[in-house]
This record gives structure tokens, sequence and C-alpha cells, in this order.
């Protein structure tokens, strides 16, 4: 009787155990997928935030290549330093 009650006791332990250790695994691949879309969200927003820098940025270079141009500077110098242009 003893020994089938070590018997019984012996296997309830391996399948608790067995239990845990799949519950376990599961928990963990469960928790890797969860931290996995985060990262994948961070990412998009990284994605869209650079995206708008770099039209920021390129916006910016138009604005000095504008700024740049002869015929900005000539309509500059007309009318702030009141410069004309001669006939030639």
């Amino acid at each position: 009787m003893e020994k089938e009650n070590k018997f019984i006791i012996r296997k309830f332990i391996k399948v608790v155990s067995f239990s845990l250790l799949v519950f376990g695994v599961c928990f963990l691949y469960l928790l890797q997928k969860v931290r996995g879309r985060e990262l994948d969200n961070q990412i998009q927003i990284l994605h869209l935030k650079k995206a708008a820098l770099v039209k920021k940025i390129n916006f910016i270079d138009f604005q000095i290549e504008r700024l740049k141009s002869p015929e900005r500077i000539i309509r500059l110098a007309e009318k702030k330093l009141k410069m004309y242009k001669t006939k030639m």
C-alpha cells in the first residue's frame, strides 16, 4: 500500500512538474511575442519621425538654395539696399 502511494505521489509530482515546465515555456513565448510587438511599434514610430525630419531637412535645404539664387539676391539688393540693375 505504501509503495502504491509513493508511486502515485511520484507520478503526480512528474505531471505537475511537466505542467509547470510547459506553462513556463508558453509564458516566456508570449512574453517574447509581446516584447517583439512593442519593439515593432517603436521602430515604426521612429521611422515616421525620421521621415518627418528628412522632410524638414529637405525643406530647409530648398529654402537655403532658394535664398542663394541670383534672382533672390538681386531682388533683396533692389529692395533693401536700393540698388538697381544697370542696363548693359
